[in-house]
């Protein structure tokens, strides 16, 4: 058999080639094989050029209705010198079928941003007053839109007539079917243009002529049912059940379906929805409540994430169980879902209704623990540890051996490590798959020896489990000595630390120095004249508020100017680095401890000045300078109620308060020498003594 070759590189060589193929059509030796060059990206590169005819284009866009109308409809005027009729109108006669089909052909242009003469009409013309004519208004509604324009052209008003005319139009109705139901190039029908302006008569219009139409698209694409909710079109939403019979699509873009929808769009109410999947008639839908999109996330992923209470989570929940167990692409469970965004409320109905979903790991090995972990979410780990019936997933383990303890202490947030201590379930002593106890962790937490804060977070922590009887892990000390070093290498610059506190520090301790020593010589009270016995000493000296404000006020001169130095010696480059590491570790408790003693001596001052005259003006003051005292040490002292009931739980209540007050005095100990030491002198009131009479002049 003979075989011919011709290959079709331009749209010359085509036409030749389409010749020689209906030339010899009736010969069945022939074999054509056809080649031909890609040229898509290059005509894809290319802008499009419009083809819309200029006399319509120009028509359209000056919102010349009459016109419009006349060159659409067919009709045309005399001849030139005719004369009218009596109103002025041109006269008209009926159109031809020739010129029935140049108008066709007409509206078939486009501009060159894809707009047809609908779009052009919407954007120029006479707004919701303009009316279509019968023939316009077929032609620009069955055109298929090949841009996504939103312009509000279904509000344009047509009258009983033109509707019937409108939806009669074509070839029998299998043709007016296949025209209703073209799609864009978004998959799109004119049905969803007319649910996106929300025009109920449009809506009706059309399933009245096509009860399918709503099933469309099929396959990919938000059908008209997902665009009605995700716009809150709950009329329409009901119109189109109705209209359809039940037989209507429920899917949506990415896989998502009504369902999704109507999570996301916090509707109150999901029994109508959950009514119809169960009666739908349509085959292309799935199960609305276990059908996942392309993340694989299912309804109930998206209604396990939402904080608010509702009855939508639990009316998902309740009308398919099994979605509780059906992970999304990441291995996430619904549960995880809700313990990633603290929706607390939401795992407390899961573990309710169905306990054996709290077990439920990802494809990390994590349970909702792990991931309200890692998310910091306080709130689920605070109701999961409040939970008893939960106890038993409290030490499951993640891929890597890490109990949600580990993960709580290496994230470093201490209220979700009291919340896992105050459970007596958890495990304090477990390894992980790097032999690490979560007391190793804690102490890779701290910061080095010589910066060693007693107050800090970490350092509670670390002491807080080596009281309840926690252990380290298996590991040579000089081994866990080089990962600790190890850890701080990698996040630690000693000489910009040094550089930068011992700058912050020392503008604070000087400025403490300066007052305290000016506060010595300008004593509350006064002084006693001279003219008089002891003259030249404070007035309310040997009372216990006087005395009790020298001592507070000595006490922070000194520590101040002991922070001072420190700070010279801790910023000077001829020092070694261990000593200045040394002197900023007294430099920091010393400025503390001044500023303690410095609040003291402030209070006190007022105190005795305004005791004997406003005694319940200078206990007020008193009291509320201590304030100052509370913000200053504020972070350990709530680290130390944050700590009262777990350590309740460990090792009672007694044990507890004790050791909680025993830190807070120890960090308060100026307070006990301030109000300590003057009480051991006798209160003795100094008399003062009238000044002594001038010896009388000589005569």
């Amino acid at each position: 058999m003979d075989a011919k070759l011709m290959v079709a590189t331009g749209g010359g060589n085509v036409q030749q080639l389409k010749d020689l193929v209906n030339k010899q059509e009736e010969d069945s030796k022939m074999m054509v094989v056809v080649m031909a060059k890609q040229q898509a990206a290059a005509s894809a590169e290319k802008p499009h050029q419009g083809n819309m005819d200029p006399h319509l284009l120009a028509l359209a866009s000056s919102g010349s209705s009459g016109e419009l109308q006349t060159l659409l409809n067919g009709e045309h005027g005399q001849t030139s010198g005719s004369s009218g009729t009596d109103d002025g109108s041109l006269p008209i006669r009926r159109a031809s079928d020739a010129d029935t089909e140049a108008n066709e052909l007409i509206l078939e242009g486009d501009t060159a941003e894809g707009d047809t003469a609908l779009h052009v009409v919407a954007a120029c013309g006479q707004g919701d007053n303009f009316c279509t004519r019968t023939r316009e208004a077929k032609h620009l509604l069955l055109l298929e839109q090949k841009k996504d324009n939103r312009r509000g052209w279904w509000r344009w008003c047509l009258t009983r007539d033109e509707r019937h005319a409108l939806t009669t139009y074509g070839h029998g109705e299998d043709r007016t079917k296949e025209l209703l139901r073209k799609e864009n190039k978004h998959k799109e029908t004119a049905l969803h243009e007319a649910v996106r302006v929300g025009n109920k008569d449009i809506v009706d219009l059309l399933m009245g002529k096509d009860s399918e139409l709503a099933g469309f698209p099929e396959g990919i694409g938000a059908s008209p049912m997902y665009l009605a909710i995700v716009l809150n079109q709950g009329l329409l939403q009901d119109r189109l059940y109705e209209k359809s019979h039940g037989n209507l699509s429920f899917a949506g873009p990415n896989g998502q379906n009504v369902l999704h929808a109507a999570v996301l769009r916090q509707r109150d109410d999901l029994t109508k929805l959950l009514k119809w999947n169960e009666t739908y008639l349509c085959p292309q839908n799935k199960d609305l409540t276990t059908q996942r999109d392309e993340k694989g996330s299912t309804p109930l992923h998206f209604a396990a994430a939402r904080k608010k209470p509702s009855i939508i989570c639990r009316q998902v929940l309740e009308a398919n169980p099994d979605a509780l167990y059906q992970p999304d692409h990441a291995g996430f469970f619904p549960i995880h879902v809700a313990a990633s965004v603290g929706a607390f409320r939401n795992i407390d109905m899961f573990v309710k209704k169905y306990p054996g979903s709290a077990g439920l790991c990802d494809d990390k090995g994590r349970t909702f623990l792990h991931v309200a972990v890692e998310n910091k979410e306080v709130i689920v780990i605070r109701n999961a540890c409040r939970n008893l019936s939960l106890s038993w997933i409290m030490n499951m383990v993640d891929n890597d051996g890490n109990t949600a303890l580990h993960l709580a202490l290496e994230a470093g947030s201490f209220r979700m490590f009291c919340s896992l201590l105050g459970n007596p379930q958890v495990n304090l002593n477990l390894l992980n798959k790097k032999g690490e106890t979560p007391l190793d962790i804690a102490l890779y937490k701290l910061p080095k020896v010589e910066f060693y804060n007693i107050q800090s977070i970490e350092a509670q922590t670390r002491l807080t489990l080596m009281h309840v009887g926690a252990v380290m892990g298996v590991c040579r000390l000089d081994h866990f000595n080089d990962n600790i070093t190890l850890r701080e290498n990698a996040a630690f610059d000693e000489s910009e630390v040094l550089k930068e506190s011992t700058g912050a520090l020392g503008i604070g301790s000087v400025l403490i120095a300066t007052v305290t020593f000016g506060a010595t010589f300008a004593v509350p009270g006064g002084y006693i004249a001279d003219d008089h016995t002891n003259g030249g000493t404070p007035i309310l000296a040997r009372r216990y508020a006087f005395d009790a404000f020298i001592v507070s006020n000595t006490l922070a001169f000194v520590f101040s100017t002991i922070a001072t130095v420190s700070l010279m010696r801790s910023g000077s480059p001829l020092s070694n680095l261990l000593s200045r590491k040394t002197n900023l570790r007294i430099a920091a408790t010393s400025i503390s401890t001044s500023i303690t003693c410095l609040t003291a001596a402030f209070a006190l001052a007022a105190y005795v000045v305004l005791a004997p005259v406003a005694p319940s003006t200078a206990l007020y003051l008193f009291i509320i300078t201590f304030v100052i005292l509370l913000y200053n040490q504020l972070e350990f002292i709530l680290a130390r109620l944050l700590l009262l009931k777990p350590l309740r739980t460990r090792k009672g209540v007694i044990w507890a308060l004790a050791y909680s007050a025993l830190a807070l005095l120890l960090h308060h100990f100026p307070l006990i020498i301030i109000f300590g030491f003057p009480a051991s002198f006798p209160n003795q009131s100094p008399q003062i003594e009238a000044p002594a009479q001038a010896p009388a002049p000589l005569a």
